[in-house]
């Protein structure tokens, strides 16, 4: 079997409740490799660029609405934070795509 079928099996092993620990002495005894069970069991990273881009001009127009007081201009920030991070996951999706290649 492939990697990944076996890494849908394996999904669906764990969402069963059997143990990692076994379901990797398993995948041993069935002759797989150490760098291929990492594969099977690594974590799958989310693009949460656009929830991040979203939230960040709600948050600054709710800060611009609320803009005469010290608040506006607080949520204003968080907003600006939220940009930066929108910013920081661009780099690393980036980063990341470049590595693959």
């Amino acid at each position: 079997m492939d990697l990944t079928g076996k890494k849908k099996q394996v999904q669906g092993l764990l969402r069963r409740g059997v143990p990692d620990g076994e379901i990797r002495e398993s995948l041993r005894s069935e002759g797989f490799s150490e760098e291929e069970i990492t594969e099977i069991f690594k974590p799958k990273r989310y693009d949460m660029r656009d929830y991040y881009l979203i939230a960040s001009i709600a948050i600054i127009l709710c800060g611009v609405y609320m803009l005469p007081g010290l608040l506006g201009i607080l949520i204003m920030l968080i907003g600006g934070l939220m940009l930066y991070e929108y910013r920081r996951e661009t780099l690393r999706v980036k980063q990341e795509q470049q590595r693959n290649q």
